[in-house]
């Protein structure tokens, strides 16, 4: 996915992704602050949906899509993180949905 720092773009995949977070993250990082960290930025996302579908009078006039994008890439970084603390690879987590997917197809085989 393409990546924007300091005017320069680039395309990275998941575990590059990684790498850059656990190069950005402060070693004083951990697991709890990591967790937390996760669940502040997932209330900014729901705050934002929140705002869009209450408020009107929002002061962001920004399309909910353009708002969400922007509080989600936070989430990724954080969820990223989590996973660099507890020294996770990214690419582990993503294997465990496929053997997720194999499980609901035999479910639904046998029903």
């Amino acid at each position: 996915f393409p990546v924007t720092i300091v005017g320069v773009e680039w395309l990275m995949n998941i575990n590059q992704y990684q790498q850059y977070v656990a190069k950005g993250m402060s070693s004083a990082y951990n697991l709890p602050l990591a967790a937390c960290g996760l669940a502040g930025e997932v209330g900014e996302v729901c705050d934002v949906i929140k705002k869009h579908g209450i408020y009107s009078g929002q002061k962001d006039k920004r399309p909910l899509r353009d708002l969400i994008l922007d509080e989600g890439g936070d989430v990724l970084w954080q969820l990223v993180a989590i996973f660099c603390v507890a020294g996770l690879d990214i690419q582990d987590v993503i294997d465990t949905l496929e053997r997720w997917k194999e499980m609901q197809d035999e479910v639904k085989e046998n029903l």
